[in-house]
């Protein structure tokens, strides 16, 4: 038992201490600053300081903003307010809360492994350092986002499922002791619900664990039915909130998921399509989205080639359900064109890959597609860390770059009074520590929608409606904007872009040199 427990803390360890290693190299560029943790970071201070869960950088420009934050799930917003009560707000706060996280992630993912896996503990053992290499778990380990909570919840909700399952169908590995939740038929799916109610109030994107639920305890509709039961037990936490600011969440929530439907584009649009979204995130550029892209479709073709061979058990075998999930968790990603989504596919090709490492036959002298499966999974994942960092720190010079872009960004907006940002690096974190006193505000309200078109139910349409109308609820806010620091995207906000053209007069452009591999920026300021 010593030894078994031993074994496991090393596993899990030596991945955080892996990690760490990687986010501490890449800490300033994987990612950039981003405009997404200002604004999930805002609503978390503002419950720390003043205990009004309101959200800055958004008012003015979202209705609402000033009372109460319901554009998005509010769980990590709320747990990033404890650590800030005691620190204040501060970018290290937030992204230590993700990497905390993050470590939690790989002992799930090390503890759904055993299940798996019982009788490979080295390849146990090897899963999570491969996890850690991925660089969207990277990524995810260091923003100050809802990612990682997400992630943390969908391991565990499939870590239950998976229990569920080998107990119902008597597969529970011998090597694997059972616990006092095994001993009650309705506790393991309940907790997997519970698992799943915690995402959906983490991220939107626990819709995800709808079909992979489905996957793992039909026919057992009983089973089912306990999970919806946790899963609506967790969310009506954050019903009397809603209802008690319905017309504010009707503003902000639906605009969010209104937005949604334009960036479902396989090809073009101001995200370049589903496939350059997803396969971007492993490092950007064409080498990395290549292997990226081979990697999914080696596990993916080799996995079919698998269930061909299970043809006949394919049932009551285990790897159908845990190829499935695969194929049904890629899938709803890849349609999803979000870039930080790609963080959940990892941990579920990496146990398709691992089990079909585990089910070939070593012997085989010919070339067997399901053995090579989690070497090209491993050769890629490694393979595009390494490269990400050599391109980034000794090709570009990224980390010098973005030193050099935040000493002009705290040095153009040292006169302002409010700055409206759209940049990355984005500098909220800096101004907050340097200027105290400037009022900041970010760009997301530039996509939203609120259109009558746009809206699909009449009574949603009612429940949006803004008096006098978005674009001069919008353009009464611009108005009080004094500085504007912006990239090079102005496509992404015709209404900013057309109020500034208009006005050109009335602003001086201050240029920032150019900064490659970073985008062009300019600040706009109002004149005197």
């Amino acid at each position: 038992m010593i030894a078994a427990v031993s074994s496991r803390f090393t596993a899990v360890a030596g991945a955080c201490l892996l990690l760490f290693a990687l986010t501490f190299l890449n800490s300033d560029i994987l990612p950039l600053g981003w405009p997404d943790e200002a604004l999930f970071s805002a609503p978390a201070a503002a419950l720390a300081e003043r205990g009004v869960f309101s959200t800055s950088v958004l008012v003015g420009l979202i209705p609402g903003m000033d009372t109460a934050t319901l554009w998005n799930s509010p769980l990590y917003m709320v747990l990033t307010a404890g650590p800030y009560w005691l620190t204040g707000e501060s970018r290290v706060v937030a992204r230590g809360v993700s990497f905390v996280l993050a470590c939690v992630a790989l002992a799930i993912f090390f503890a759904v492994n055993r299940r798996l896996l019982p009788e490979h503990p080295r390849l146990q053992a090897l899963l999570p350092l491969l996890l850690a290499c991925d660089l969207t778990f990277q990524r995810a380990a260091n923003t100050a986002r809802m990612d990682m909570l997400t992630l943390v919840w969908f391991l565990g909700a499939i870590y239950f499922l998976i229990r569920d399952y080998q107990n119902r169908t008597g597969r529970t590995p011998g090597a694997v002791a059972s616990g006092r939740l095994d001993r009650h038929a309705a506790l393991l799916p309940f907790c997997a619900g519970l698992c799943t109610g915690a995402a959906a109030l983490s991220h939107p994107i626990a819709v995800l664990l709808i079909p992979v639920a489905l996957i793992w305890t039909l026919p057992a509709w009983r089973a089912l039915l306990w999970g919806i039961a946790g899963t609506l037990l967790v969310f009506s936490f954050w019903l009397p909130y809603i209802i008690e600011h319905i017309q504010i969440f009707c503003i902000q929530f639906i605009a969010q998921l209104v937005r949604k439907k334009d960036i479902l584009s396989f090809f073009g649009g101001d995200t370049g399509g589903v496939f350059k979204v997803f396969a971007a995130q492993y490092g950007g550029r064409g080498l990395l989205m290549i292997l990226a892209g081979l990697m999914v479709l080696i596990v993916a073709a080799a996995g079919l080639l698998q269930l061909y061979r299970l043809r006949r058990a394919i049932f009551s075998d285990l790897f159908p359900r845990v190829y499935l999930t695969f194929a049904v968790v890629f899938a709803l990603v890849l349609l999803s064109s979000e870039a930080w989504y790609p963080l959940y596919v990892g941990p579920v090709l990496l146990w398709t890959a691992a089990l079909l490492w585990a089910g070939s036959s070593a012997a085989t002298k010919r070339f067997d597609l399901t053995r090579i499966a989690l070497p090209f999974a491993a050769l890629a994942l490694v393979g595009g860390t390494f490269v990400f960092t050599i391109r980034e720190h000794f090709l570009y010079k990224t980390p010098a770059q973005v030193a050099r872009f935040e000493e002009r960004a705290l040095e153009v907006a040292r006169d302002c009074r409010t700055v409206y940002l759209r940049v990355r690096p984005d500098p909220y974190f800096l101004y907050r520590e340097r200027y105290p006193d400037l009022e900041v505000l970010e760009f997301i309200p530039g996509k939203l929608q609120f259109e009558p078109g746009d809206v699909p139910f009449q009574c949603l349409r009612d429940c949006m409606t803004i008096p006098g109308g978005y674009s001069a609820y919008l353009l009464r806010r611009y108005a009080t904007i004094d500085c504007f620091l912006l990239d090079q995207h102005d496509d992404w906000e015709p209404l900013l872009r057309d109020y500034l053209a208009e006005r050109s007069a009335e602003f001086e452009v201050e240029a920032f040199p150019d900064l490659p591999p970073l985008d062009s920026t300019r600040l706009l300021r109002r004149r005197p």
